[in-house]
């Protein structure tokens, strides 16, 4: 293999867990400034990436909750099938239950104590909400 070192990043931010991030790829993120806490960034992260086509508008972190906020009509899926409360479409609850099980598969990796996630689904004055417990690892 040819050296190639000018091809590499060496260097990058310096990490400050004293300063969270109030944005990730272009979605709000609200801490609780009394009960912050970094280890859900790693839900946070999966759940842009898993869900990258759908409009998570905001995450808010608060006492042990995560909430992810999602408006409607979204899109989703490889063939781009629309979600959202109107008949013919992807009902909100069967993207909730691939979020929540996307959730426990990082929850049970990264959390040592209880939290919940609340998932919140909009669209227009209508919305529909779920709630659970995260896995966590021992």
């Amino acid at each position: 293999m040819t050296d190639q070192s000018g091809d590499w990043i060496t260097s990058g931010p310096d990490w400050n867990p004293d300063v969270v991030p109030i944005k990730y790829a272009g979605t709000d993120i609200r801490w609780s400034a009394e009960h912050f806490d970094s280890v859900v960034i790693p839900l946070i992260v999966t759940t842009k990436h898993v869900f990258w086509d759908m409009r998570v508008s905001e995450f808010a972190v608060t006492d042990h909750l995560l909430e992810i906020i999602l408006e409607l009509p979204s899109m989703h899926g490889p063939g781009g099938d629309v979600v959202s409360f109107a008949e013919g479409d992807i009902p909100p609850a069967d993207i909730a239950r691939e979020m929540t099980a996307m959730l426990n598969a990082v929850a049970r990796e990264v959390l040592s104590e209880p939290w919940r996630y609340r998932i919140v689904f909009r669209q227009r004055d209508r919305s529909e909400d779920f709630e659970g417990e995260l896995a966590r690892g021992d």
